[in-house]
């Protein structure tokens, strides 16, 4: 199965879930849990805002880096957005190892 065999309006709520929950929680690796029609860059992307989330501690300049790595992450999905519709990506299951 492909990653461009979902359609746009999925792969964005599967987004702002796991987006969100890296947010909520600052745990990386929701990758590992069931497969999601996400590539592995938006992952990382993922990733990083969980260790952003997870630095915070109310300092402001962590809040800054939270700020910036969100916007990466959504500018990464954005991309996969991109690319979903032009040729087919990589296999879900080698997407999530």
């Amino acid at each position: 199965m492909f990653t461009n065999e979902f359609p746009e309006e999925t792969l964005r709520i599967n987004f702002e879930h796991w987006l969100c929950e890296a947010i909520r929680t600052g745990a990386r690796n929701g990758h590992l849990q069931p497969l999601t029609p996400l590539t592995t860059q938006t992952w990382q992307a993922i990733d990083e805002v969980a260790d952003a989330a997870a630095a915070i501690g109310g300092q402001s300049a962590h809040v800054a880096r939270l700020q910036n790595v969100v916007l990466a992450a959504r500018d990464q999905f954005a991309r996969q957005l991109d690319g979903t519709h032009r040729a087919p990506q990589v296999l879900l299951g080698k997407a999530a190892s």
